[in-house]
């Protein structure tokens, strides 16, 4: 639209030219007599037109902002065409105005030119309005919408948003796209829900991806930018869709998620890798039960797996491991919420057979080897090789951790919708099977400490099995799918025993909080299995005493 119009006004600017000066060159001096009559003329009706045209493009304007947003009003005010077309007319206008006040003072030629100047100007004034208005029509339909915010949201234009946005009378540069995203989603338009998605989710790419923008897990308003897009906006835009029954569009909303996250993680950004996540996390957590929304629940589960997949691929241990965090979190507060009626709890089998146990294996293949575990606090997720009290692991083993830990909130909320609702609905053949797979994964390692509390959550899961009088975890026998060795479990059982591994303590507590990055916060509801014969303790113990008999 922009090439066409520049290239019309300047054939025109041209050929009107070379008219002006040929015909002010050989007309008849008849001209400077009526020229007054011209003048008030033009004037008049370049006046009238003017008003009338941009009546009409107000009023355009206005059915515009009233079916998608009020802020829609931003992307008319911002194009330059609309203070260029403006200024053309006026200067238009002020050119015949001002041949008018001189007409009694210059020479018949210089008036004779003047005047052709005026018509000359007008001419040039009428087809740049014309150009305009046709422009300022398209941009009222959903397409044309679309089209001004894919120019809107080049690199350098979200950078130069994003830092006026610092000051509140300023919008944030993916406000107002979303909010036509949402209107189009109240309207049911799929094409343009669908484009607008992937306008947002392939702009953001390109801002990543862009050489000179180097500082985008820094602090700043790019950063906060993309905190809100990602965690915020498009979660509640995803969950928009689903909620009115559109599951294409919200898949749209999915794939630019997974976009903008796995381009973050191949450009080593580990704060806006983690950002895309929490959003993923934020959907599984936030959408209904109905069938629609668990397809999207389980494709968001299936795309934030991808994320991960790359965030490893490229090193954002961070990432990947607060990431696997988030996940685990979300969906088990989303299994928590849900009553009897509610058991479709097949998508999270996604998380617990496939995405912790996958992630696990990648994540001990990229670990140095020769960790030394003297110092590590498996359990709580400390290092105490420098502190008294321990510190926070490294970036690398507490990812392993999160792992760990992340399967366990899961398992135990399992349990615990199990429980409360007395529904048998859960597949314990998926969770055991990752239960396994990681075990398998850690005998191949030197984490010796860390298979030995592995190993011995997969004992106390299997008390719990054993103590249930409910028959919770039913076919969920995680020892008969693992063989360990017998040095293995007596080493296991010792550090039980001595307290230096507590297998109960993540499956016991679940872990909860908005904020998935910082320390635990532990939850105070009652443990899973609450009438129990004997102590875990005791129980192993017990095996202890059958293993000496059977030897």
């Amino acid at each position: 639209m922009k090439v066409e119009f520049k290239s019309d006004i300047a054939v025109v600017w041209v050929i009107m030219g070379i008219f002006m000066i040929l015909a002010s060159a050989t007309i008849d001096y008849k001209i400077p007599e009526i020229s007054t009559d011209i003048l008030t003329t033009l004037v008049a009706a370049q006046t009238t037109i003017f008003a009338i045209v941009f009546s009409v493009v107000v009023v355009a304007v206005q059915l515009s902002t009233s079916r998608y947003s009020p802020r829609v009003v931003g992307l008319f005010k911002s194009d330059k065409e609309y203070k260029t077309t403006i200024g053309i007319f006026g200067v238009s206008i002020l050119f015949s105005l001002s041949t008018l006040y001189v007409s009694e003072i210059v020479g018949k030629t210089t008036l004779s030119f003047l005047v052709f100047g005026s018509g000359w100007f007008a001419g040039f004034a009428f087809i740049a309005l014309y150009h305009f208005v046709d422009k300022i029509l398209e941009q009222t339909t959903p397409e044309g919408i679309l089209d001004r915010i894919e120019e809107t949201l080049e690199p350098n234009d979200i950078v130069k948003k994003a830092e006026e946005a610092a000051d509140s009378t300023k919008n944030d540069p993916y406000l107002v796209p979303v909010s036509i995203i949402n209107s189009s989603i109240t309207d049911q338009d799929t094409p343009a829900v669908c484009r607008g998605l992937r306008i947002i989710g392939s702009s953001t790419e390109n801002l990543i991806k862009e050489e000179n923008i180097t500082e985008l897990d820094n602090d700043g308003q790019v950063k906060n930018s993309l905190e809100e897009l990602c965690a915020n906006r498009l979660p509640n835009t995803i969950k928009k869709a689903a909620d009115t029954g559109l599951q294409q569009e919200s898949s749209s909303g999915l794939s630019s998620l997974e976009k903008v996250g796995k381009a973050a993680a191949k450009e080593n950004l580990e704060t806006t890798t983690l950002y895309s996540l929490q959003g993923f996390g934020k959907v599984i957590s936030t959408l209904e039960f109905d069938k629609a929304s668990e397809e999207v629940r389980g494709d968001a589960i299936e795309k934030s797996g991808n994320v991960i997949a790359e965030a490893v691929e490229n090193d954002c241990f961070k990432a990947a491991g607060s990431g696997i965090r988030v996940l685990a979190i979300e969906a088990s507060n989303s299994i928590e919420t849900r009553d009897s009626t509610q058991n479709n709890l097949f998508h999270y089998s996604i998380l617990t057979m496939k995405i912790i146990p996958e992630t696990f294996d990648d994540l001990l293949s990229k670990k140095e080897d020769g960790i030394s575990e003297q110092y590590i606090d498996w359990t709580h997720g400390l290092d105490h090789s420098t502190t008294d009290n321990g510190q926070k692991m490294s970036t690398e083993i507490r990812s392993l951790w999160y792992c760990y830990t992340s399967l366990s909130q899961i398992t135990s909320a399992h349990i615990r919708y199990e429980e409360k609702s007395d529904s048998r609905q859960v597949n314990w053949g998926f969770v055991a099977e990752g239960w396994a797979k990681g075990f398998r994964f850690l005998t191949n390692s030197d984490l010796d400490l860390l298979l030995q509390l592995w190993l011995g959550t997969i004992l106390y899961l299997d008390y719990l099995r054993f103590e249930s009088v409910n028959h919770v975890m039913k076919n969920g026998n995680i020892m008969i799918r693992i063989d360990p060795s017998d040095e293995l479990l007596s080493s296991t059982y010792d550090s039980i025993l001595s307290g230096e591994i507590d297998p109960q303590y993540h499956i016991d507590n679940l872990q909860l909080g908005s904020d998935h990055v910082s320390d635990i916060s532990i939850s105070t509801s009652p443990r899973p299995v609450t009438d129990r014969d004997c102590s875990f303790e005791e129980y192993i113990e017990n095996k202890i005493e059958r293993d000496c008999a059977e030897i």
